[in-house]
């Protein structure tokens, strides 16, 4: 459930997570209750049929088409193994793991104990990243990506001064810039509070600039498009108004100053920028070391400009071809083939991975799955316990960090709207009524 990248080996190109062997014992004790526990069998019957979670069987059924698809006309053996690999992550993150897990919670009754705790232990980690940052200006240094992979130079400069990029046990920097912002909105949600405080700012600010990445930035600028032109709070429209006003004249202040001063904040996005002005597309520089973030470009302009066959625009170039995909770009704009020199090209915005596998289709089912749940939160707003707002705030948050971030922690708070809305009577009335 916590997204430790700490807690992971990684071998030839692949990932073997602590989350992964702890949900293979987890499925086998939930397949053992679903045989012998009739009460058991109800609630996973329940869950099954919501109506998300029909959708969510519908897209393992599209990506499962795409698996085979790759299967039966792929002749690259690396790029077989990266669909199957693929294939695996999105049934045990995206439908497995949500369909035990409630199932699991809503027989045991204990979700919000387990939800709070892992919140709390989220936060605990997040700040960790400060005490990080302070050891290594004392000769302390801890940085790892994995489990085995020790990174002490994880360095930047901020305001002049080098520091170890802070990432706690979350792994890269730049998956730590994504996940700040989340775990404040999460643990303020389980503490019962409206807002996050003016302390919390000030921390989120702290800790993202000490990530030295870019992915904070453009977490921060995602979610204030999500709150400009998205959210909504129906219990203070007025002020919900007011506040959007205020963001966007201090918006129109802030941008300008932000960048005087992003050579001092974030110098790695000012040298992609000077680099590609200095038209540098030469192997194994700035740019090509971050291609697969910004090739979504050339490939986005393929498509509206028509050069791309219809069905891959559609149905995507099937699970496991993005290396296949993007190797054609590589080698168009820095006259460098990556699948030659086996060098293995992962995008950090999900999206774009979707979109080059799995087609406008397979994006447009994915970004429906994540408006139903999204709208879920009206149902539940009626109980007036519980702060609509903060959980839409939540769910939008970990939906954004999931896609910048390449992570599926959006799936915990999926769970934690299927709950909240299986608790607030829209189906527990059919669990009860075998039962009650």
């Amino acid at each position: 459930m916590l997204p430790l990248k700490f807690l992971t080996i990684k071998v030839g190109g692949f990932e073997l997570t602590a989350f992964r062997l702890i949900l293979v014992l987890c499925v086998f004790l939930f397949l053992l209750k679903l045989i012998r526990l009739e009460r058991y069998r109800e609630v996973f019957s329940v869950v099954m049929n919501n109506s998300v979670f029909k959708l969510i069987a519908l897209f393992v059924l599209f990506i499962t088409f795409s698996m085979f698809y790759i299967i039966i006309t792929c002749e690259d053996s690396f790029t077989v193994k990266r669909a199957v690999y693929t294939y695996f992550s999105w049934t045990t993150y995206f439908f497995i793991f949500p369909v035990v897990a409630l199932t699991e919670m809503i027989y045991g009754k204990n979700a919000l104990i387990i939800f709070s705790r892992a919140s709390y232990i989220w936060f605990v980690l997040v700040l960790f990243g400060l005490i990080q940052v302070f050891l290594h200006q004392i000769g302390i240094t801890f940085s790892y990506e994995s489990l085995f992979e020790y990174s002490p130079n994880n360095i930047s400069s901020v305001f002049g001064f080098p520091i170890l990029r802070a990432s706690s046990l979350f792994g890269e920097p730049r998956n730590m810039a994504a996940i700040i912002i989340p775990v404040f909105y999460l643990r303020a949600f389980f503490k019962g509070r409206n807002a996050l405080t003016k302390y919390d700012y000030i921390l989120i600010g702290v800790i993202g600039i000490l990530t030295g990445s870019r992915t904070f930035f453009v977490f921060v600028i995602a979610l204030l498009l999500f709150y400009l032109f998205v959210f909504s709070d129906r219990k203070s429209s007025f002020l919900n108004y007011r506040n959007k006003v205020i963001l966007i004249m201090f918006l129109i202040i802030a941008i300008p100053i932000a960048i005087d001063f992003s050579d001092d904040i974030s110098p790695r996005t000012l040298t992609l920028i000077e680099s590609a002005i200095a038209g540098k597309f030469n192997p194994y520089g700035h740019l090509f070391m971050s291609a697969a973030d910004w090739l979504w470009i050339p490939y986005l302009y393929d498509i509206i400009s028509f050069k791309m066959n219809l069905l891959d625009v559609l149905f995507g170039n099937g699970l496991g071809s993005f290396n296949l995909v993007v190797d054609e770009y590589f080698i168009r704009i820095f006259n460098f083939s990556v699948l030659k020199y086996n060098v293995i090209q992962g995008t950090h915005f999900l999206i774009f991975h979707f979109l080059v596998e799995m087609g406008l289709l397979g994006v447009i089912l994915f970004l429906y799955i994540f408006y139903k749940v999204y709208v879920m939160i009206n149902s539940i707003a009626m109980n007036e316990l519980i702060n609509a707002s903060m959980l839409k705030l939540v769910v939008a948050s970990m939906f954004i960090s999931g896609m910048i971030g390449m992570s599926f922690v959006f799936v915990v708070a999926y769970i934690i709207v299927f709950y909240l809305y299986f608790q607030e009577g829209i189906d527990r009335e059919k669990y009860e009524g075998r039962f009650g």
